[in-house]
C-alpha cells in the first residue's frame, strides 16, 4: 500500500504551508502567484498531455 497514513493530516498540513507561502509573497522570489477563475481554467480534455 502507498500513500500517507493520515492524508486527512497530510491535506491540512500541504494546505497550510500553501496558505503561509500564500501569505509572504516575497518567500520564493523566483515563483509566480498566478490567480485564476474557475472559468478561466481549462477541462480535461483540453490539456496537452
Amino acid at each position: 500500500m502507498t500513500g500517507s497514513e493520515d492524508p486527512r493530516a497530510q491535506a491540512a498540513a500541504i494546505l497550510e504551508e500553501s496558505d503561509e507561502r500564500e501569505g509572504d509573497l516575497e518567500a520564493a522570489p523566483d515563483s509566480f502567484l498566478e490567480h485564476r477563475r474557475s472559468d478561466q481554467t481549462v477541462g480535461p480534455d483540453e490539456t496537452t498531455r
